[in-house]
């Protein structure tokens, strides 16, 4: 479902309290900004586990928007953030 890189995965477990929400909402360049929240386990979404502990809910609403995306971690002269690449 989303592909998270090695670089990303410690990151995302930083964020996780224990769980992390991805979705999307309007804004950003393409008309959705990519949203990632420590959350309570949702509602509206399925799970895909970080490690022993820690889970990333992708909601359901967000779910056709973000099929196979991929979450990196990068760190360069701009700074460090994630990236998200989306087919």
């Amino acid at each position: 479902m989303i592909r998270i890189t090695a670089a990303a995965l410690p990151r995302l477990k930083r964020i996780a309290d224990p769980h992390v929400l991805f979705y999307v909402k309007s804004g950003g360049c393409n008309g959705l900004e990519y949203v990632l929240e420590a959350a309570d386990v949702p509602d509206d979404a399925d799970g895909q586990p970080l490690d022993d502990q820690a889970t990333l809910w992708v909601c359901h609403r967000s779910m056709l928007h973000l099929l196979h995306t991929e979450i990196d971690w990068v760190e360069d002269t701009m700074g460090s953030r994630f990236i998200f690449s989306n087919p």
